[in-house]
């Protein structure tokens, strides 16, 4: 199987993707949605996925809004280790200004 972004941030309701090959620019994503959808007050479900070369997707985190209000935030250990990696990254390179 060939796969040409490695993460996948999946609106849980309409099967919509945003795709990445960095966890930190799926995090970003995440980031993005819970401000978005936390100023007024909707319910959307978004999972982080990695794919997998065996059609496997991993969870890697998962937000869950309801009414406005955050009700499920979880980022699994080694997404979190791979988005302060490339914040590390970026912060050497200058990337991040």
């Amino acid at each position: 199987m060939n796969i040409k972004y490695a993460y996948a941030v999946i609106n849980q309701a309409s099967g919509g993707t945003y795709e990445s090959n960095s966890a930190l620019t799926a995090y970003r994503i995440l980031s993005a949605i819970e401000r978005e959808y936390t100023e007024g007050s909707e319910t959307v479900a978004y999972k982080a996925v990695l794919r997998q070369l065996d059609g496997v997707h991993r969870l890697q985190a998962q937000l869950e809004i309801e009414n406005g209000k955050v009700v499920k935030a979880n980022v699994e250990p080694e997404f979190k280790e791979q988005v302060e990696k490339k914040r590390q990254e970026e912060k050497e390179t200058g990337e991040d200004q």
